[in-house]
């Protein structure tokens, strides 16, 4: 079951409002450690997720993409797409006490993107490319994923515009036998282990 996210100083400010009590931020923390609490990235859920079109998909949909992918002898793969850029940093660093954190960025801020597809076994295969992702692309990452294995491929991935396009549905089409596409519920990032 999923805990609600509390920072050490959203905590320590409850305790001075309900209690009274002054605490340092630092002991906070440390009591929070003793009674088990740990650091987590938050996981992220869009206010407009319909639970139950998710609960659906994962009771009947992704059923059914297994249930026909084990006679076939598929494999399923979770597709999804990223950027990446030379410059990024996690804005959180350290120096010497009285020096200036500095960073070098590269002269021409050098940024790529990423389609990627992770199959239930691990395998991983991926396409960069710059610019904006679009059917076209959509269709050579599809068949590079196709000729990277001789098993058909279920693939599942959002909802991207690019992912749905008609030309993109009209080429899946065509090497049925080989390929199949499925989108995961709106709003659902957090089913697609890609993510």
């Amino acid at each position: 079951m999923a805990s609600p996210l509390w920072s050490r100083r959203a905590v320590r400010d409850l305790i001075r409002k309900e209690c009274g009590i002054r605490l340092p931020v630092r002991t906070v923390g440390n009591s929070l450690k003793r009674w088990g609490d740990t650091a987590k990235r938050p996981r992220r859920q869009a206010k407009e997720q319909d639970p139950e079109e998710v609960h659906e998909w994962l009771a009947e949909t992704y059923l059914l993409i297994e249930a026909q992918a084990e006679p076939a002898e598929g494999e399923i793969c979770w597709g999804d797409e990223t950027g990446v850029a030379a410059d990024e940093h996690s804005h959180v660093g350290s120096a010497r006490a009285g020096e200036a954190a500095t960073m070098h960025v590269p002269d021409s801020h050098i940024r790529l993107n990423l389609s990627a597809a992770i199959s239930n076994e691990g395998t991983l295969r991926f396409m960069t490319y710059k610019g904006t992702i679009e059917a076209a692309l959509v269709i050579v990452f599809l068949g590079r994923l196709l000729r990277s294995t001789p098993r058909k491929v279920f693939r599942i991935g959002d909802r991207l515009k690019a992912h749905e396009a008609a030309k993109v549905d009209n080429w899946v089409e065509a090497p049925q036998e080989r390929i199949a596409v499925y989108y995961l519920p709106r709003r659902a990032p957090e089913r697609n282990p890609q993510e």
